[in-house]
């Protein structure tokens, strides 16, 4: 009964009525396209906050920097990013302490100060380096993935 229910609904035949596999292509396609333009952002938000405090010499306690010094006040993003992730806060050091009970977010202000120690430079380097990612790079992909799914459509 429930597979004849199907086969009048043509469930099987996928979006376009070629087959499921051209509809799980594109739907693959899709999902890596969004993907790469989702960590291309986090990236470039989170890799302008991490550059600007190495190109200030925030290296230390005595040299820690507020968003204002470096030029970040206005990257809201990365800020909300830091006062939520466990892993940003423990590479880069700031002198919060108080947490909002409800989120439990770091209360973060234009006082504020930020610092990167030595020991974790190299590691924000190798995940926020937005000049890694180069946007022409992601563009070709993505028209080499929507190729790639009109090619299997055609083939299914």
């Amino acid at each position: 009964m429930l597979y004849g229910l199907f086969e009048d609904l043509e469930i099987s035949k996928g979006l376009n009525g070629s087959g499921t596999l051209t509809s799980v292509t594109w739907m693959l396609a899709f999902g890596v396209i969004i993907s790469w333009f989702f960590i291309f952002y986090h990236k470039k938000v989170i890799g302008d906050f991490v550059n600007a405090l190495f190109e200030a010499g925030a290296e230390s306690e005595e040299t820690a920097k507020t968003v204002v010094e470096i030029g970040q006040e206005r990257n809201v993003s990365a800020l909300n990013r830091y006062s939520k992730s466990v892993t940003l806060q423990k590479l880069i050091i700031c002198d919060a302490t108080e947490a909002d009970p409800k989120s439990g977010k770091l209360k973060i202000d234009e006082n504020t100060k930020f610092y990167v120690e030595e020991l974790h430079r190299d590691r924000l380097k190798s995940m926020y380096n937005p000049k890694g990612n180069s946007m022409i790079f992601m563009l070709i992909g993505a028209i080499a993935l929507v190729v790639f799914a009109i090619v299997i459509g055609i083939a299914a």
